[in-house]
């Protein structure tokens, strides 16, 4: 991994750019060594690198140079990025000194610079990060390149060492123009101008530096392919003489210099000064007119807005002077300025003369012998702030307005309630209705702050004024607002009555606006609000079913009583827990609570539950120890009952176990019941919306919701990880929980998948994380407030050598796969990508896995001689290891040596172990005198097994999502833990696992998770980009 920078070199006006070495600098980290000023970066990037990062962006450096640069430093040596730190979990050192080093860099000229950074992809390429110099002068870029798609620039003559040069000036002659660079200016990255050696500009200069020499490079280049001379009259007819003629010319060749003897020359610098001058100062503007406009008061109809003048100083951010004092003589800073007042009163007038030709109001105060302020009527003050605010701005002038009429609350919209009963009724049948319950539903018209009936509306609109004042403040009704708000009275009533998922979907916007309205408010009484706010502690808490045998923490009560509270009203829900958390004691609490809340005669309809086929048997351990009074009947295997004898036996049971592959195999056993419940554990199994399985469970649901007795069947999915790649997974398990609640599919792509997944769209993600919040509880182990019990968790990355065997294997893949995949396309370039990728990661775990054969095991990987040197450290501590791979092949290798190497028993369970033999190998290892190393295969040894006797667990090799790894280590890693547990991920450096390793970073919280799968998107690059993944690389 590299970090690019970015810095303008003032001097030559080009882009440098280096970047520093992720592989490097954790060798260097590792090895304490330091390095003083003046000499090489001790973690940069080489030439080499750089030039390889430049090729896949498809660019080529206009120079190669060994740069100074200034940089911050403590006692051992430069202090590195923040984003190279963040990617190794390092704290950065106290600034020092700022010391020079010298570090290999590209130069781009500027109109390369220019094309460099506009195009920069938003997403990080393989192996590269942006820091925040390059993407401080790509936002730069963005303001310059609409500068010049607006013309704000100008043709002019600037003295340039001992010469004068056509130069073609860019202006930011707009209010928010000079507000952006402002702020540009006060965030700039002190990298940004670190080059050694060139003058020191303050941060705006800089910025006025690289727009300067960027925009003229740019007209120039532009000018080159379109000769102004042909757009001009013949020589003979032109205007002005020889001067002008060799000016216009400089303006578009390479040599800008004036080709005119010093004093002509010099005659004409001063003749284009007066000239530009009006318009753009060569300096920073001393005087800038600004308007400001207030409003009345009162509402009364004779009431007048005041639009008030005044100079301010453009060089000292809030120093102004009133048109007022200027007329009285009184100038404030202005009398320190190098202007006379008499040149000060001109300037005023001059500007509100320029104004005077956009604004009918500042045209009539000059009637006035002294103008300095208009008085408007409320249509004069809405047409300003409307159309003529906007052309005043872009003329330079600076112009303050009340606050409301920047603000989104002055819109019209929608303000909705729900009313609902205070308390809920605890059943032990969860309601017949659910979200298709009719609720108490009102709404009013909301215009900015105030809330109004029809009628108060209709009054206000009666007025016919774009401008109206409510409640003491100032809203604009909008024409279109209008009308869609006059529309919608007349096809609604104030009160009524919804489905509790039509008033949600509106709410929570999720419906379309109803007639063209947005939904500004939204509120609720009752328990609906206690579902909408989302905060498990305003539910009343319900008592620990006495049958229960044990004591559950607060969280879990807390827990229990939102599950009883969702079953309650009859919606589904998502216990989402992290790993380690109780969640299946929890529900096994809710199915004994609604059992023991039963009334003598009234009956308990069974739940379905529907899980892995690696966790039945702890399933049912965890039933008999928590709650042995309830009736279990697992429906697994060649002996499981069918048609009537499942029928009328499954009555007279509580609760049903079944498998994923067996709800779609026995659907129509499972149809044809009625189920109080159907419970999904590790409910991440119907991610993928369009397997058997998936559609199997969600015609089971639909058919209970559908019954004409109505649709009493509660939803409950238990899982550590809703979500853990794409977002589509989310809705698959929604739309079993509460069906149609997110809408379809297609509804959903459209309003949140696609937005935040290819967009970022952060205001969509937030809007989903509302809509979903109701229904969805997660805690925390790293949440102190949830457990403060728990050990910590020591992560680690083991970074390990290739033998030399695994390199030439690893070489030899690489180069028999790159040119088979430039002749591929289509899925067999896929397959083919992903194979070769199998293939190296087998490679870096050990020879054998490639080769198939049967030769020694010791000696010929690198991970396996760092395992062994582990190992022995732990088994000497007493500690006990728990050993993940992906590969079962590996597995039994692992077992076969370590076995040998330590002379004890080593434990093995992976796909193939049958399942009477996993909860054997579980009790055996969580025995006082069990195993002290237990290998697993990663799938098997990810779900629901309890494994906190060991507290040292080794990745022995990467999956692709970070979830399954996190699954894994929760093993160990949960309730029950007494030790401090330490993690360590094994990867070969150098080889793809760890750049596989950098791409996974970004996906570990949930903001990331959310972008396509990390495997997807490695059968989409390019042949060169495949290169760089896959091929050795000793930096």
């Amino acid at each position: 991994m590299r970090v690019w920078q970015a810095a303008w070199d003032n001097r030559s006006s080009q882009l440098v750019l280096w970047a520093e070495s992720g592989s490097i600098f954790s060798e260097w980290w590792r090895s304490g060594a330091e390095c003083a000023g003046g000499v090489a970066h001790p973690f940069a990037a080489s030439e080499a690198q750089l030039v390889d990062d430049l090729d896949r962006m498809e660019f080529e450096p206009d120079e190669r140079r060994q740069i100074e640069i200034i940089l911050p430093a403590d006692d051992r040596g430069p202090l590195s990025s923040k984003r190279l730190l963040a990617a190794r979990d390092i704290e950065r050192g106290e600034e020092r000194a700022q010391r020079t080093f010298i570090v290999p860099a590209l130069v781009l000229d500027a109109t390369p610079a220019i094309g460099f950074l506009s195009s920069l992809p938003s997403e990080a390429l393989s192996g590269i990060l942006l820091d925040d110099s390059l993407n401080f002068w790509r936002e730069v870029t963005k303001l310059l390149l609409e500068l010049l798609s607006r013309g704000s620039f100008l043709p002019t003559v600037q003295s340039r060492n001992g010469s004068y040069c056509g130069f073609w000036q860019v202006v930011a002659m707009r209010s928010e123009d000079d507000s952006r660079l402002i702020k540009l200016s006060q965030s700039i990255p002190p990298i940004c101008g670190s080059i050694a050696g060139a003058p020191t500009l303050m941060p705006r200069a800089l910025i006025d530096s690289f727009l300067a020499y960027c925009g003229d490079a740019l007209i120039r280049a532009f000018l080159r392919r379109n000769p102004i001379d042909a757009a001009l009259p013949p020589p003979s007819e032109r205007l002005g003489d020889s001067s002008v003629r060799e000016w216009v010319s400089s303006l578009s060749r390479e040599d800008s210099r004036l080709m005119l003897d010093g004093y002509d020359a010099a005659k004409f610098h001063q003749r284009m000064r007066r000239w530009a001058g009006p318009v753009m100062p060569e300096t920073p503007q001393t005087m800038r007119l600004r308007f400001v406009l207030t409003s009345p008061e009162n509402a009364s109809d004779g009431a007048a807005w005041q639009l008030e003048y005044s100079l301010d100083a453009g060089d000292v951010q809030g120093q102004s002077v009133a048109a007022s004092a200027v007329w009285d003589g009184d100038l404030g800073f202005l009398r320190f300025s190098e202007f006379t007042l008499q040149q000060i009163e001109e300037q005023l007038l001059k500007d509100l003369g320029k104004a005077s030709m956009i604004s009918a109001a500042v045209r009539r105060s000059l009637e006035q012998p002294f103008p300095a302020k208009a008085w408007l009527t409320t249509d004069e003050a809405y047409r300003f702030l409307r159309d003529e605010m906007p052309l005043l701005e872009a003329e330079g002038f600076g112009i303050v307005i009340p606050q409301w009429w920047q603000s989104s609350t002055r819109e019209v919209g929608l303000s909705l309630q729900i009313d609902s009963a205070e308390e809920f009724a605890q059943s032990s049948r969860p309601s017949l209705l659910g979200l298709n319950r009719l609720v108490d539903f009102s709404w009013q018209i909301s215009v900015g702050d105030s809330k109004l009936t029809a009628e108060q509306f209709k009054g206000i609109v009666s007025q016919k004024s774009p401008l109206v004042n409510i409640g003491g403040a100032w809203v604009e009704l909008r024409g279109a607002d209008v009308d869609a708000t006059l529309s919608f009275l007349e096809s609604q009533q104030e009160t009524s009555r919804l489905k509790l998922i039509d008033a949600l979907r509106l709410g929570l916007s999720m419906s379309a606006d109803p007639d063209g309205l947005p939904v500004v408010s939204f509120e609720a009484t009752g328990w609906v609000q206690r579902l909408l706010d989302a905060d498990v502690s305003t539910i009343p808490e319900i008592p620990v079913p006495e049958s229960f045998h044990g004591e559950l923490r607060r969280y879990q009560r807390e827990g229990l009583s939102w599950l009883s509270f969702l079953t309650g009203i009859g919606c589904g829900g998502c216990l989402a827990d992290d790993m380690g958390l109780g969640k299946t004691i929890q529900f096994i609490a809710l199915l004994l609570s609604e059992r023991e809340a039963a009334q003598a005669e009234e009956r308990v309809l069974p739940t379905l539950l529907i899980v892995p086929m690696s966790i039945i048997e702890n399933w049912q351990r965890e039933i008999s120890r928590f709650g042995p009074r309830l009736k279990i009947y697992v429906h697994h295997g060649s002996a499981r009952m069918t048609g009537e004898e499942f029928r009328d036996k499954v009555d007279d049971i509580d609760v049903v176990i079944t498998t994923y592959n067996l709800a779609y195999r026995d659907e129509p056993l499972f149809r044809a019941k009625d189920w109080g419940r159907i419970a999904l554990d590790e409910a991440q199994n119907i991610k993928n919306l369009n397997t058997k399985q998936t559609k199997s469970i969600r015609r089971i649901v639909h058919e209970q919701l559908s019954r004409e007795e109505g649709g009493f069947c509660h939803r409950v999915a238990l899982t550590g990880t809703p979500l853990e790649n794409h977002l589509e997974e989310l809705w698959s398990i929604f739309d079993v929980l509460n069906p149609g609640y997110l809408g379809t599919i297609a509804e959903f792509r459209s309003r949140f998948a696609y937005p935040i997944e290819r967009y970022r769209d952060n205001d969509a993600a937030d809007r989903l994380s509302k809509v979903v919040r109701p229904f969805v509880l997660r805690r925390m182990k790293s949440d102190k407030s949830v457990i403060d019990d728990l050990p910590e968790k020591i992560e680690m990355e083991e970074y390990t050598p290739l033998t030399e065997e695994q390199a030439a294997l690893y070489q030899r893949v690489v180069d028999d796969m790159l040119p088979q995949v430039d002749r591929s396309a289509g899925i067999k370039r896929k397959g083919l990508v992903l194979s070769t990728i199998t293939k190296l990661k087998q490679v870096c775990d050990h020879p054998r896995l490639l080769l198939k054969d049967d030769s020694q095991i010791a000696g010929r990987s690198g991970k396996l001689s760092r395992l062994e040197e582990i190992l022995e450290v732990i088994l000497a501590e007493g500690d006990r290891a728990l050993v993940f791979t992906q590969y079962a092949q590996m597995g039994s290798l692992l077992k076969e040596h370590l076995q040998e190497r330590f002379g004890e028993e080593v434990l093995f369970m992976y796909g193939g172990t049958p399942q009477q033999t996993r909860q054997k190998y579980v009790d055996y290892f969580q025995s006082e005198k069990g195993p002290r190393v237990f290998v697993l295969s990663l799938k098997v040894g990810g779900l629901g097994l309890n494994l906190t006797a060991a507290n040292q667990i080794i990745h022995f090799d990467q999956w692709w999502n970070p979830a399954v790894h996190e699954q894994a280590t929760d093993r160990a890693f949960r309730i029950g833990q007494r030790k401090n547990v330490q993690v360590r991920s094994f990867l070969c450096r150098g080889t793809l696992e760890e750049r596989i390793a950098e791409l996974l970073a970004h996906k570990r919280d949930l903001a990331d998770k959310i972008v396509a799968s990390t495997r997807s998107d490695v059968t989409q690059l390019s042949t060169n980009e495949l290169r760089q993944l896959l091929e050795l690389n000793a930096g």
